[in-house]
């Protein structure tokens, strides 16, 4: 959101499609680090809290790996923080150090 909003002053000399392939290079990068961590979060077993059962079935254990992860990431990492920018950018900014 910054990185639009700053695009024309911090790099005069770049159009608008310049800023897309950034943006859009960026999201590959995302796309990347979260299919990474999926991999590298793979789950062996799942403990149900306050149980003393856990889930080991692989078919449930992969199609946990594949949603929970991503959805994670990209809840914590891209959703939340541009819904707080766009509700409030001056409190963001202020809260992300810019």
């Amino acid at each position: 959101m910054v990185m639009i909003h700053r695009w024309n002053r911090l790099y005069p000399d770049r159009t608008a499609h310049d800023l897309a392939a950034w943006l859009a290079a960026r999201q590959m990068f995302v796309a990347f680090i979260v299919a990474a961590a999926t991999i590298l979060a793979e789950r062996t077993s799942i403990a149900i809290p306050f149980t003393s059962h856990g889930i080991t079935d692989p078919v449930t254990l992969k199609i946990v790996n594949v949603i929970w992860t991503p959805l994670t990431v990209l809840w914590f990492m891209q959703i939340l923080p541009k819904h707080m920018a766009a509700s409030n950018p001056v409190r963001y900014l202020r809260s992300a150090g810019s």
